[in-house]
């Protein structure tokens, strides 16, 4: 639903602005809406270019976090029956995802991820088409979560010491912050070797969500101190609400602001923060309405529906509780009339 609103709010684009880059960036991806639309309503578009995908900044990842949702009922399952074959098997996806983004890599000599410095724009695309956009490149990072709710459901009241919490976090750093700045000497113009390469573009992205479950788990546990209390302010509550309009919506401001400029932009931080306060105000003044037009009430269907169901399920279950407490309890006469009033 909240695609179709995007899809349609992205062609009322022209109305709202004009530009010398117009036909370049937005009749671009109006075409791609309407040629399109159907990939991302099936959640295919991730298998088509990214230059055809109808709400390339978007579409892609919703379609990739279906399909891993769909295909992980088998290892939940495995899981379900077998703890340690289950974590082993998922232990096994991790593994295989990461081999075949190496080997795709290496095989197409490709960028280690989506270096905009680099001057060679076929080889980002096909970095994108070939890498990116695809469902296992993902899957690394995605089981990684599957193996943390694992760990939070037989470690959910643990108590970590000071030196293993600080050997945590320690590890979580060092583990986030090479996922960012390991790429410095691509960035810089200094390219590491096919083999380097491979490796850190296998790895960079489940590295990078092992540091952010660690933050997940010690909050959950109650082990995260003040990032625990930073986290869970009620002061971020209206805007955790907001964050998925603000994903879906973000790129059409960018895209309007892109094609409607009509001067050269200096480029300095002053400028750059200038233009990314401005967009993120932009994109939240707009998703607000949207919320609560479109994703509140949903929501709160959706939460009236599930609700009604559970308390149905809960009053079949006292019903049922209290015969059997009756029949357990009763004279051999009430048994009897039970007897034929039931059966």
């Amino acid at each position: 639903m909240l695609l179709l609103l995007t899809i349609g709010l992205a062609f009322f684009m022209p109305v709202v602005s004009s530009g010398p880059f117009w036909y370049d960036v937005v009749d671009k991806e109006l075409s791609n809406c309407r040629s399109n639309w159907w990939f991302g309503l099936l959640f295919i578009s991730n298998w088509i270019s990214m230059q055809k995908i109808c709400l390339s900044t978007v579409s892609w990842f919703i379609s990739t976090d279906l399909q891993l949702h769909s295909s992980s009922i088998i290892p939940l399952y495995i899981l379900y029956k077998s703890r340690n074959i289950g974590v082993s098997f998922v232990i096994c996806i991790i593994i295989a995802s990461n081999m075949a983004i190496a080997g795709t890599t290496f095989k197409y000599d490709l960028l280690p991820f989506i270096q905009m410095s680099c001057g060679d724009n076929q080889k980002i695309q096909d970095t994108i088409d070939y890498v990116h956009l695809r469902p296992y490149t993902h899957a690394g990072p995605y089981y990684v979560g599957v193996l943390l709710g694992v760990v939070i459901l037989d470690y959910n009241t643990i108590k970590l010491s000071l030196t293993h919490n600080m050997m945590g976090w320690i590890c979580s750093i060092l583990l986030a912050v090479t996922a960012l700045y390991g790429g410095h000497n691509w960035n810089v113009g200094n390219p590491e070797g096919p083999l380097v390469t491979a490796l850190f573009a296998a790895m960079h992205r489940t590295t990078f969500a092992l540091a952010v479950a660690w933050v997940a788990f010690v909050c959950i546990t109650e082990n995260g101190g003040p990032v625990n209390m930073l986290l869970s302010s009620s002061m971020l509550a209206p805007a955790g609400k907001l964050t998925y309009m603000i994903f879906m919506l973000h790129s059409l401001i960018f895209w309007v602001r892109k094609a409607s400029v009509r001067e050269r932009i200096f480029v300095s931080h002053y400028n750059l923060i200038y233009e990314y306060i401005g967009n993120i105000a932009f994109t939240v003044l707009l998703s607000i309405p949207c919320h609560l037009l479109l994703e509140a009430p949903i929501t709160k269907l959706d939460s009236l529906l599930f609700t009604e169901k559970k308390k149905e399920n809960q009053n079949e279950t006292k019903q049922e509780n209290v015969l059997v407490n009756v029949l357990s309890h009763s004279h051999p006469q009430v048994e009897a009339k039970c007897d034929r009033i039931f059966f």
